[in-house]
């Protein structure tokens, strides 16, 4: 007979890259003190004067039971500069969702639904820990989830009350954030725990956490992330790779040097100094974004052999709606006409250059 299900078979997960499998940046990231985006697509690293921190790519042993579902990757962090943590500082790894991808949870209206997260984690230090959503208007909700056994896969459910106050607008900004706080000062967790939605207070937000990676040599290790509606977990939405990719393109697109020359943007030369190119891009992006490089060194300016002396972006940049324009000078201009075509390359096996445009 016919199929109709209660929930949709496809697009339940609001995670983007719940399952790291997509590592853009590198699958390994160097201690860092500060927060950042440091290899798995779309997971934040967030620290707070709380020491210092290396990611990296877990590969899930075929025998362990997140690989019996269908996971080979998970979200490595250690700790590797120890930290008193005081007041309100923190460490915590968190992704942000979109505010027009959110609109199915009616959140604010009389008829608010549900949401249910799931999650494998392993932790080398026993104890309990706290995951929280907040959404854009400051209000929380949170959960408290055990490790019962050290450096052992457990998989977490945890389904969170409806809200019907403090609707998520619908746009491209951050509506949700889905918060894994893995150590807090005092200023985070002397109160009670909000596990209602509620206005956020500070005191509040990681109230029952006791255990604090911001010790030298801790481990904690995340993957299969999903969060749908409703209050019963389905089994994970494994999304092809090229589609989990494109939807990571959205907010940071990364070109690396292949075999050879990689030519970037073409364009032409404005004046007899200034280069504008357009790059295509995989995927339009959230917003205009921003561009990073490895070095200028690691460029020429065809058909010149030029090295850049700036790449900027130019004017708004227009990643939105599929190319991306940047614009810049050379170090040698020698030769160099208005009017006269140029292609932007990328020349060097380290080289690299990124456009951001993250939540």
């Amino acid at each position: 007979g016919d199929l109709v299900p209660s929930s949709q078979l496809s697009h339940r997960n609001m995670i983007i890259n719940g399952g790291m499998t997509i590592w853009q940046r590198g699958t390994s990231s160097s201690a860092a003190t500060s927060s950042l985006y440091p290899s798995a697509d779309r997971w934040d690293l967030r620290i707070s004067t709380a020491g210092a921190y290396e990611t990296s790519r877990e590969a899930i042993a075929t025998s362990s039971d997140p690989a019996e579902e269908g996971h080979r990757y998970a979200f490595n962090i250690e700790c590797t500069t120890s930290a008193t943590l005081s007041g309100t500082n923190y460490v915590s790894l968190r992704t942000r969702l979109e505010g027009q991808d959110l609109q199915r949870i009616c959140k604010g209206t009389s008829a608010a639904k549900t949401v249910t997260l799931q999650f494998w984690v392993k932790s080398d230090t026993t104890g309990t820990y706290v995951v929280e959503l907040f959404d854009g208007e400051g209000r929380v909700c949170a959960a408290t989830y055990p490790i019962s056994s050290a450096s052992t896969w457990e998989k977490k459910t945890i389904t969170f009350p409806v809200d019907t106050t403090g609707a998520i607008d619908n746009d491209n900004a951050a509506g949700l954030n889905v918060n894994f706080w893995l150590g807090v000062g005092s200023g985070l967790s002397s109160g009670t725990l909000q596990t209602t939605w509620g206005t956020n207070s500070d005191v509040n937000r990681a109230a029952g956490q006791t255990v604090d990676l911001s010790t030298d040599g801790r481990v904690w290790s995340i993957t299969g992330v999903q969060l749908e509606l409703g209050s019963n977990a389905t089994p994970f939405e494994h999304r092809s790779y090229a589609d989990e990719f494109a939807r990571c393109q959205r907010y940071y697109q990364r070109w690396n040097k292949p075999t050879g020359h990689s030519w970037l943007g073409f364009g032409a030369f404005n004046t007899s100094s200034q280069y504008v190119c357009a790059i295509i891009l995989r995927q339009p992006m959230r917003t205009d974004g921003t561009v990073s490089y490895s070095n200028l060194t690691d460029f020429d300016m065809e058909p010149f052999d030029d090295v850049p002396a700036s790449i900027a972006i130019y004017g708004d940049g227009g990643a939105t709606s599929g190319t991306f324009t940047v614009s810049g000078t050379c170090v040698d201009n020698t030769g160099v006409l208005k009017g006269q075509a140029a292609i932007l390359v990328l020349d060097t096996a380290d080289g690299w250059i990124a456009i951001e445009s993250e939540l």
